[in-house]
């Protein structure tokens, strides 16, 4: 075991002992913190260091932890308090860190497969066959604008999407669904993009659809033809009632931080996480990672939600949370237990490099290439078949041990 990770710790103590491995990670990103320990404690302790640094090397730490084999702890603090014995359960699994610019392909497909559950638990959407899906387009940006002040763009947009759904509603007509932030490269050579939204949105009433059609293009003209201030040009689109396990398939995708380099008429409806994993494995699609540092991705996507709700519709559970699927509930002194109640250790194990992988990989295990500053590098480059089925034993069953009842279970 190489190190220790406290899932309950705050920043209040926000120096994590990395390795040779996490500093060269750190050194890749061309981190302003030092490769050396030493150097790196003393930074910490450094008055200019600001809480966005501390915040980025966590993040920055946490995406190299990820796809390590780990032990995990689970304690129970008020037994802790009491003298008791506190160790609740513990198991052994591969960490996710489920982080939207991570590259990893088990990460991805993680990710995925929380967010396409989480969508399916949204009870309103129960019963109901098919979703109608748009978009609602903006004037295309330069890379170097995503890069350093989308956050500032994504604002403007959500406020004309706001104003837009506003005066639909004074015509009476309201529209409850999901929203999920889209975009695509126009042109890859110069690196513009075409940033957008996907709507998934209930069915309105079939006599009702070609009157609604029309409110919405004059309300989209009226807006474009008397901009104010701080507006901006956009295009409402409509792709017609489609299958609603494929559009929630493919809010999923673009929610977990899968884009297409390019918008075309072949939607990636269909779902499965084999099929996503093959995919990946061709290329189809390409990850935050390729085009932002981790300092870029805290400024515009950090902390932001993966895909919000309107028109009264709630959010969905988190069922399958990788931090948590397989905490225990229950202690033998005090029943049942909050999670609040319980404390998670977890032991990351040294990283093993199997000969397969080619010599230029990431310490994550990852070959991450960027879409930087040159943008006509060869996307059609092979990735060893062996690279990719390293990863096929992503939700393989492992063991646990619950202490407390002196016994072994699958998880």
């Amino acid at each position: 075991m190489s190190k220790i990770l406290l899932i309950n710790s705050s920043l209040e103590n926000p120096q994590p002992q990395l390795s040779e491995d996490d500093l060269n990670f750190l050194s890749y990103y061309n981190s302003p913190i030092s490769s050396s320990q030493t150097q790196l404690d003393k930074d910490f302790l450094d008055v200019k260091t600001t809480p966005l640094q501390v915040r980025t090397l966590n993040l920055i730490h946490k995406l190299s932890l990820c796809g390590r084999w780990a032990t995990k702890k689970f304690y129970c603090k008020p037994c802790e308090k009491e003298g008791h014995e506190a160790l609740l359960k513990v198991s052994r699994t591969k960490f996710h860190c489920e982080i939207r610019l991570c590259p990893c392909p088990e990460c991805v497909v993680q990710r995925f497969a929380s967010q396409l559950e989480e969508l399916k638990s949204i009870k309103r959407l129960s019963g109901l066959r098919s979703l109608w899906h748009c978009s609602i387009g903006f004037p295309h940006i330069s890379e170097e604008e995503f890069k350093t002040n989308f956050s500032s763009y994504k604002k403007k947009y959500e406020l004309i999407l706001y104003s837009f759904f506003k005066k639909l509603r004074r015509k009476g007509i309201s529209f409850s669904g999901l929203r999920v932030l889209d975009f695509s490269f126009v042109n890859l050579d110069k690196g513009t993009l075409y940033p957008h939204f996907h709507l998934a949105m209930l069915p309105i009433e079939a006599s009702q659809r070609r009157e609604v059609m029309i409110q919405i293009k004059a309300t989209e003209k009226s807006m474009n033809s008397k901009p104010s201030k701080n507006s901006l040009p956009f295009h409402f689109e409509s792709y017609g009632y489609k299958n609603k396990e494929g559009i929630m398939a493919y809010i999923s995708k673009r929610a977990s931080g899968l884009y297409k380099y390019t918008e075309d008429s072949n939607r990636d409806y269909a779902s499965g996480k084999g099929k996503l994993m093959q995919d990946i494995k061709n290329k189809v699609y390409f990850t935050l990672s390729d085009i932002l540092t981790p300092e870029e991705y805290m400024g515009n996507f950090y902390n932001r939600r993966h895909y919000v709700t309107f028109g009264g519709l709630p959010h969905g559970s988190i069922l399958t949370d990788n931090s948590e699927s397989d905490m225990p509930s229950e202690c033998k002194f005090h029943g049942h237990l909050d999670r609040k109640d319980i404390r998670v250790e977890i032991e990351f194990e040294e990283r093993i490099e199997t000969p397969h992988h080619p010599p230029d990989l990431e310490p994550s295990g990852i070959k991450i290439e960027r879409i930087g500053r040159d943008l006509s590098r060869n996307f059609n480059e092979e990735i060893p078949d062996s690279y990719y089925e390293s990863y096929e034993s992503d939700f393989e069953s492992t063991k646990s041990y619950c202490p407390q009842d002196d016994s072994y279970g699958e998880i």
